[in-house]
């Protein structure tokens, strides 16, 4: 019996093997898993991690004595705990963002049946890692004090926004890396926006301090708001990521939905207006 096949005709894989390809979804998600561990065990990370641990500590040391009506109060001193997590994070998320092209191993992935947009998109799902160490990190500091001083549980909610700002920081690095291939940009960027941090210790007296990833929660009219605002930062930081493999048209409506989620957030998380100086903001 002659079992070879006509030379024109194509053997698919799984035919072969006899076995069903895996569903592209699956495949993401195995390889998310795989870079948000290599993304955790990052140098550069882990050295945020130490920093925002060092901020942790600080803050809780400096816990003043006596009531308390909101739980970022006491974090005011130690400035932003999580912020050297998303500073440090996005320049590793960056890098590993641009290692395939940098290592000049970018082309042996052509054969392989896993797209570039695919790829992509597993690197933006390994956010999640390091949002997970975030709220590990933040849960112990924010749940000791809110037991010891009987703070209510809308104002623990206030400080959702800081793991929404390393998610946002960690989608940033990624779509930074596929847009600008270098190692050049990531950390002047980082040093700029550790520089912010360190200067947003106190309440921002001007309309463009709203504006910032990290702004703190008993300054703003609603914390509802600036989260609207930082998912909508979050979706077009991962669209232009994507885009850069290809237009679509999810893609380009769900550019429209990040443009418009920061419009309205921004918009409706400004002051009408700001004195300067020391002077509260006024909010409409």
């Amino acid at each position: 019996m002659n079992v070879a096949a006509p030379l024109g005709t194509a053997v698919a894989p799984d035919a072969v093997v006899g076995v069903r390809a895996p569903r592209t979804g699956r495949v993401i998600l195995s390889l998310a898993r795989v870079e948000g561990r290599r993304l955790l065990r990052h140098p550069v990370f882990l050295v945020g991690i130490a920093f925002s641990v060092m901020e942790v500590l600080v803050g809780w040391s400096d816990l003043p004595s006596g009531t308390h009506h909101s739980v970022v109060e006491p974090l005011w001193p130690a400035g932003f705990p999580i912020g050297p997590l998303a500073v440090f994070g996005f320049v590793a998320a960056n890098l590993a963002a641009t290692r395939d092209r940098l290592d000049g191993t970018e082309e042996l992935f052509g054969s392989a049946p896993l797209s570039p947009r695919a790829r992509t998109a597993a690197l933006l799902a390994s956010a999640a890692w390091a949002v997970a160490a975030g709220v590990v990190m933040l849960v112990p500091f924010v749940g000791g004090f809110a037991i010891a001083y009987e703070v209510s549980l809308p104002d623990v909610v206030k400080l959702s926004e800081e793991p929404l700002v390393v998610a946002v920081s960690i989608l940033a690095g990624v779509a930074l890396g596929r847009l600008l291939p270098t190692r050049v940009v990531a950390p002047v960027v980082a040093f700029v926006a550790l520089v912010s941090i360190v200067g947003a210790y106190a309440q921002p007296v001007q309309p463009w301090g709203f504006l910032a990833l990290w702004v703190i929660p008993d300054s703003l009219p609603s914390v509802g708001w600036h989260i609207l605002y930082l998912v909508g930062l979050g979706t077009c930081a991962a669209t232009l990521a994507l885009l850069r493999d290809g237009i679509r048209r999810s893609l380009v409506a769900a550019a429209v939905i990040g443009v418009a989620a920061v419009a309205v957030g921004a918009i409706l998380q400004l002051p009408a207006s700001c004195a300067g100086g020391a002077t509260p903001c006024v909010f409409r």
